[in-house]
């Protein structure tokens, strides 16, 4: 029997494959929630939150999380990026 050959991979696509990065996670929001509910979803409302650079003392980008941009992107499309680290105070 002969041997098995495994194809390698060139360079070129295990670059493009390094390129490939998810995006940000927006989930839906009904609007009866939103209006009904006392939701947590901006930076503002974050412990870990530092208003004094307007950013997030964990590292993470905090730009797509500030209150203005979250009800921006609510109204335009119901949905809102919320952050998966959000403590609440």
């Amino acid at each position: 029997m002969g041997r098995v050959r495994q194809k390698s991979i060139s360079p070129q696509i295990k670059k493009k494959r390094k390129l490939l990065r998810r995006g940000i996670v927006h989930d839906a929001i009904s609007g009866r929630d939103f209006r009904e509910l006392n939701l947590i979803y901006a930076c503002e409302q974050c412990t870990y939150f530092d208003e004094n650079s307007t950013s997030c003392i964990l590292g993470h980008n905090a730009k797509n999380h500030l209150e203005e941009r979250q009800l921006k992107t609510y109204y335009n499309t119901g949905r809102m990026a919320l952050c998966r680290n959000l403590e609440i105070d």
